[in-house]
């Protein structure tokens, strides 16, 4: 949470974090939560990037095979 724009942090009961972040476009967030992998979720958020972490992985996996077959 150190290394995004977080205009909000709260710990969780469970010891992560829920964080408010500036997002300046929708590539930049698909390539954090791939980055931050499962842990990571969208949770309040315009509903048009609630499934930015799993259509983003859904086109990565496509590319990978699309490349795969190729060889």
């Amino acid at each position: 949470r150190e290394q995004y724009p977080v205009t909000e942090a709260t710990t969780l009961p469970d010891g992560g974090f829920e964080v408010t972040l500036v997002i300046s476009a929708r590539p930049w967030l698909e390539r954090l939560l791939l980055r931050l992998g499962p842990d990571a979720e969208v949770v309040h958020a315009d509903p048009a990037l609630a499934d930015a972490a799993s259509g983003a992985a859904a086109r990565v996996l496509a590319r990978y095979r699309t490349s795969d077959a190729d060889r």
